[in-house]
């Protein structure tokens, strides 16, 4: 009340279809909503959303709503507000500002099951699988999956073409952790190369060098 700010707020799923009709019906009355456990991004300033586990009361019998309802009945309906945040201008968003723990993904097994969701991650990197295939043979032009050819060389599919030779890419599954949990998450190529500090074809080289040593010398 006192920063007379205002924010914009997006539903989902079914606080949108069933929660979210019944504000529309009543919303010439300026109910007052008490929400839990939102998403914080930096879309045009600061925004939020709700979550797997997100929850809203509408018109809650809370000291702090019947406050509100009464500053906006007697002056806030008449105050120019201004969305917080718009002060920080679009150069100065926050970089942290949608970060979350690992446990906001891992209690909520629905999220990203119907549309993709974004957010940012403070983790370090406590675990690489040592049995995985780290990468995939893929096309030099296109980077999708190759298949080999009947005969020699690698058939792309999407370049509906053969080629002799064909590169690595990674594909690799790490484990994360942060103060509140840990998860297995997927690299791709070109993060997995600034995580190794090689390339997959290099790695593969100095992978069959020292397989090729360990042969050759097989008592050192």
């Amino acid at each position: 009340m006192d920063l007379g700010k205002t924010v914009s707020i997006s539903l989902w799923d079914d606080l949108a279809t069933t929660t979210g009709q019944e504000l529309l019906d009543m919303v010439d009355s300026s109910p007052v909503i008490a929400m839990k456990s939102l998403k914080v991004s930096d879309f045009q300033g600061v925004s939020l959303s709700t979550i797997g586990k997100s929850t809203l009361a509408i018109n809650p019998d809370l000291p702090e709503a019947q406050n509100l309802k009464s500053w906006f009945d007697s002056k806030g309906k008449d105050t120019s507000l201004a969305p917080i945040g718009a002060e920080m201008g679009a150069t100065r968003k926050s970089m942290y500002s949608d970060r979350i723990f690992l446990s906001h993904i891992t209690s909520d097994p629905a999220m990203g099951q119907e549309k993709p969701v974004f957010f940012s991650l403070n983790a370090i990197i406590s675990h690489i699988k040592p049995e995985q295939h780290m990468w995939y043979r893929a096309c030099k032009t296109c980077c999708n999956k190759v298949t080999e050819a009947f005969g020699s060389g690698y058939w792309s599919e999407r370049c509906n073409k053969n080629a002799s030779e064909c590169s690595l890419r990674y594909i690799m599954v790490i484990k994360v952790s942060d103060p509140n949990g840990e998860a297995w998450v997927s690299v791709f190529n070109e993060h997995a190369e600034k995580i190794i500090g090689y390339s997959a074809d290099e790695l593969d080289r100095i992978r069959k060098e020292r397989r090729s040593l360990t042969t050759l010398n097989p008592l050192s």
